[in-house]
């Protein structure tokens, strides 16, 4: 089995955009496609005839939308969280606006003083 793992970390495609909603806590308006690059690899995922197992660890500023959800089948896809804050109530947030069982997360990196201050 081949088993893949993406963060879906930043809500915009540029990362000054992206760290400046989140250090003044803005969410993306869900009319944004900034989830068009995901879509695309869920369908390749969906589309492979290999065994195939993704994860995908979204933040609370990254939650997927609906037709990305309608791509996350769970047979070939797990929906987790990356951790930003508050890791009790984002579990809580991504259950409820995903309407699955999150199992699995991680902890975003904090490695950079920049990423130090926005998480």
């Amino acid at each position: 089995m081949i088993k893949l793992r993406f963060d879906v970390d930043y809500p915009y495609d540029s990362r000054t955009k992206s760290y400046l909603s989140i250090a003044l806590g803005i969410k993306k308006r869900r009319g944004m496609d900034y989830l068009k690059n995901a879509r695309v690899i869920a369908k390749m995922v969906n589309e492979s005839s290999k065994e195939v197992m993704a994860y995908w660890f979204f933040t609370p500023y990254t939650i997927p939308d609906e037709k990305l959800l309608e791509l996350l089948n769970p047979v070939k896809h797990e929906v987790a969280l990356h951790i930003a804050n508050n890791p009790y109530q984002e579990w809580k947030i991504l259950e409820n606006e995903t309407n699955r069982t999150v199992k699995y997360y991680t902890i975003h990196g904090t490695e950079r003083l920049i990423a130090q201050l926005l998480w």
